[in-house]
């Protein structure tokens, strides 16, 4: 052996291995007894234990010796050698916990509470005519406890199942011991002799594992490997060793003298119960001797699973120091569940799920006080070949959980009908039948598949969620799902995507299937809400020119929607935009008083925001280089005040981004009024958005006719005689990114009159939030019912008298209400006309109506655009909201009419 075998064994990820500073004893205590592995292939020559015939399995004093060299094993370095009996922990294994692993039970980690066995206590004294108590020990097995003295005392048990119990230790009564939760001993006077009891062990442990270790989880960072039973046993591997692919994810390959799998020895790897070890091997060779398992006992073995002579043996050690084994014929080169349990009475091995040999031998296991090891042992009898799921048990597992131990889980065949939908209009319920046929093995139990869709943002899906019943092997069984677009959808052809799983673990991928819902082209005139409306396609808000900044300064589209063009625009003069938007920003880093009320600082934005903004060499903010991506540009027709000039708004969405370009949960609206006074002007308007719709899209005809009208409405001068003569009605921000108390924000800015730059102004349609629940609400809703109705009331500055428009606004899923409120209607069209109602509690919107993006990625519209059925925060009455839709139906109703 080489002298880089103990620095191998030394690398292995826990501490009982040992340091490189002792590698040089280690490495001698690794080599163990003079016993060597030579001399142990003789055992090839062990005759095979055949079936049980009624008597005990006699040991052949010729073949003991050759039992013993089999079992033998060298001595472990210090630091893996158990000390005292552990203390076993507590086991769940009722059939009350859902299966999940290949089939066998496996319940969720357990937590305090009765053990399965003990051994008893000492009892404490016990007043006369009062209780004494026998304190329950832990352990493999119970034993008698000595209770309290008292006159008329009873000695009280209730640690656990496996509880002894006992009375006084003499008197005129004996006492009594009896297993339960519970075990109690009573003394009818004075002290008297007690006994212990003994639990049952729970039988469905038997199909539970202590230690599942099935490999998967085997990467090149690290060493140990996970226990996918409820212990959570880790085992680890030393450094050098090798997993690789096999016929369910990822196995040991032992494919070195030095590899190893071990798992130390635990508090409940205690095997006076039995025993169980089963795993998938593939030999290389079976012609020499091999360790698959084998846990450690002193320089023994307990018990060992081998390769031996072109067969499968299984040898165990009993307390009496009698050896007994079993074994099969083994086969190079093939897949094979080996599995081998022994449960007092009888060893029994199993390949492929079938018992094929059994041996009587009748006693209790050694302690077995040393760590588990798998593939391969102390003294190099390696198992050439590759070891998959490995799986022990201190209990002999029944034959049903050993044959579901050989499941070969497989992904199962999924197909999707209709593959295409037939053209429909926009809004229709299609019914789409997803298939599933269920391809593990025979051996594995039926498993149930679970299905939801991925389907376009402003779709609809129901169930939006759904499971099949249990599916045997070869079975197949389908779902149904009814998916309809959105009255918004533009005609064309939308993918479906449905993800299949299983609860069951049958089969370890996410699968994936597609189909195709078609939206027919409607006929006659219609509005087109992704055309006209609110327009989010990337062709547009990532349109590489209209964007950005980098293209050549002679072309008018080079930053024609940038948040940096915008700027310019609006300021007194376009050199006047860094001071204009820092000036803007600036203001969340102070107190700013507005109509009597405070808007708090959020000193977040110097550190998110302003400092990793890139800055020009005159120090000024570099607009060019602006945080900030377009979300999309929106056609508020419906917001026409023509009695005010406006015959409706535009608005340049835009998200703010962080110093690494991605999103955060910030928007930056600009509201921009389409100048109007009559129906005609009006018309106009609708007519010219209207008219996108005809060009063909994506295409650069389509962007250069957007941007035309965006340019008229956003250019220096769209509205003589307004500040800057801008036609900018607001910037508005909302906003939790600056937020240390996790709370929504929205803020509006006008521009000064007097200075041409931002300033922070009330919130429109929105009162401050004291006013919410009080007295005043009430009355100006009750005043003003008929307006509010009609949607086309004003919140003005002062009410009664006082401020009342609010400066900012905390949104927290807020609604408004308070007692006295005539009409429960115009309470709900107040609310969710206001800033944090409309994007809160009334609508159920989680804040943002339009979501941050990434690049590359459409923005998201919330449910209260597209289609949503709420219920009323106060009355309980269900809502159906759909504001895209009610804005498409009334500009429909304009530019589908023949009368200008």
């Amino acid at each position: 052996m080489q002298d880089r075998r103990s620095d191998r064994r030394n690398s292995l990820s826990q501490p009982d291995v040992g340091t490189s500073r002792t590698r040089s004893r280690a490495k001698t205590q690794w080599r163990g007894s003079a016993i060597v592995v030579e001399v142990l292939t003789l055992t090839a020559m062990l005759p095979i234990a055949g079936c049980w015939s009624g008597s005990d399995a006699a040991v052949d004093p010729h073949s003991a010796p050759l039992l013993a060299a089999l079992m033998a094993d060298g001595q472990l370095p210090k630091t893996m050698q158990s000390g005292s009996m552990p203390v076993a922990p507590p086991r769940f294994c009722g059939a009350g916990f859902p299966g999940t692993d290949a089939g066998v039970m496996t319940p969720p980690s357990p937590s305090p509470a009765p053990f399965p066995n003990g051994r008893g206590g000492v009892g404490a004294a016990g007043s006369s005519s009062g209780l004494g108590s026998g304190m329950a020990g832990v352990g493999s097995a119970a034993s008698a406890g000595s209770g309290g003295k008292g006159s008329a005392g009873v000695g009280v048990v209730a640690i656990d199942a496996g509880a002894a119990a006992g009375s006084g230790a003499a008197g005129m009564s004996a006492g009594t011991g009896s297993a339960g939760v519970s075990a109690a001993g009573t003394g009818a006077g004075g002290m008297s002799a007690g006994t212990g009891g003994g639990g049952q062990p729970d039988p469905s442990c038997a199909s539970v594992p202590i230690g599942f270790w099935r490999f998967d989880d085997c990467n090149q960072s690290r060493t140990d490997l996970s226990d996918s039973s409820p212990q959570g046993h880790p085992a680890f591997r030393n450094v050098d060793l090798r997993c690789v692919d096999t016929q369910q994810g990822l196995g040991a390959s032992i494919a070195a003298t030095e590899d190893l799998v071990y798992a130390p020895d635990q508090p409940d790897f205690v095997l006076d119960q039995g025993v169980t070890v089963a795993a998938w091997v593939k030999p290389t060779r079976v012609d020499v001797t091999s360790t698959i398992f084998r846990k450690r006992d002193d320089a023994d073995s307990a018990f060992a699973l081998v390769v031996n002579g072109k067969k499968f043996q299984f040898v165990v050690k009993l307390t009496s120091g009698k050896l007994a084994s079993v074994s099969a014929s083994a086969q190079a080169g093939v897949w094979t569940h080996v599995a081998a349990t022994y449960d007092g009475t009888f060893l029994r091995l199993y390949k492929n799920g079938s018992e094929v040999s059994r041996s009587r031998a009748v006693g209790q296991l050694v302690r077995g006080a040393g760590p588990l090891l798998m593939g391969n042992d102390i003294n190099e009898r390696r198992l050439r070949g590759v070891m998959d799921d490995a799986w022990f048990n201190t209990m002999a597992a029944p034959d049903a959980t050993i044959m579901q131990l050989t499941c070969l889980p497989a992904d199962p065949t999924i197909k999707v009908s209709p593959a295409v939908s037939p053209a429909v209009s926009a809004g229709t319920s299609v019914s789409f039948q997803l298939t599933m046929t269920n391809n593990n093995s025979a051996s594995c139990p039926p498993a149930s598949f679970a299905s939801f869709v991925n389907a376009p943002q402003e779709f609809s899906v129901n169930p939006g969620f759904a499971q099949t019943a249990p599916i045997a092997s070869g079975a197949s069984d389908s779902l149904s799902f009814d998916v309809a677009s959105s009255d918004i959808t533009d005609a064309g052809s939308y993918a479906l995507l449905f993800q299949v799983f299983s609860f069951d673990n049958a089969f370890k991928n996410l699968l994936q299937a597609t189909a195709q819902y078609v939206v027919a082209e409607p006929t006659g005139c219609h509005v087109s809400s992704n055309r006209e409306l609110t327009i989010r396609d990337l062709s547009v808000v990532d349109d590489p020119l209209r964007t950005s900044l980098a293209g050549p300064a002679n072309d008018a589209r080079t930053g024609a929607w940038s948040f940096s063009r915008m700027m310019e625009r609006l300021s007194p003069t376009p050199a006047d935009a860094p001071d204009v938007t820092e000036a803007m920003f600036r203001t969340f880093l102070t107190p700013q008083n507005v109509n009597g009320f405070s808007i708090p600082e959020r000193p977040a934005m110097d550190s998110l925001v302003l400092q990793p903004w890139p800055r020009t060499s005159n120090g000024k903010l570099d607009l060019a280089q602006a945080p900030l991506r377009l979300l999309a540009i929106v056609d508020r027709l419906d917001l026409a005040d023509l009695g005010t000039g406006k015959a409706g708004e535009a608005r340049m969405v835009y998200g703010v981004l962080d110093s690494s370009g991605s999103p955060m949960d910030f928007t930056v609206i600009l509201e921009y009024a389409l100048p109007g006074s009559n129906a005609a002007q009006f018309r106009v308007w609708a007519d010219a958005f209207h008219a996108l719709q005809a060009l063909p899209f994506p295409s650069e005809a389509y962007n250069a006719a957007l941007q035309a009208l965006t340019d008229k409405i956003t250019r220096h001068g769209a509205l003589p005689g307004a500040p800057n003569d801008s036609a900018l009605i607001d910037i508005r921000t909302n906003e939790i990114a600056l937020s240390f108390q996790f709370q929504w924000q929205l803020r509006e800015f006008h521009l000064s009159p007097t200075t041409g730059f931002m300033e922070p102004a009330t919130l429109f349609l929105t009162p401050d939030s004291s006013f919410d629940f009080s007295d005043r609400l009430a009355r100006f809703i009750n005043a003003n019912e008929a307006s509010i109705l009609t949607e086309t009331h004003v919140v003005p500055p002062s009410f009664d008298g006082a401020p009342f428009q609010a400066a900012s606004v905390f949104n927290n899923f807020d609604f408004w209400d308070a007692p006295g409120i005539n009409n429960p209607e115009a309470r709900h069209k107040f609310s969710l006309n206001t800033c944090n109602g409309c994007h809160g509690a009334e609508t159920q919107t989680a804040f943002l109506q339009i979501s941050p993006r990434a690049a590359g990625q459409v923005s998201t519209l919330s449910g209260f655009l597209t289609g949503t059925t709420v219920s009323d925060p106060v009355t309980g009455q269900p809502r159906q909201l759909a504001e895209l839709k009610r804005r498409r139906l009334l500009l429909e109703s304009v530019v589908c009419s023949t009368q200008p």
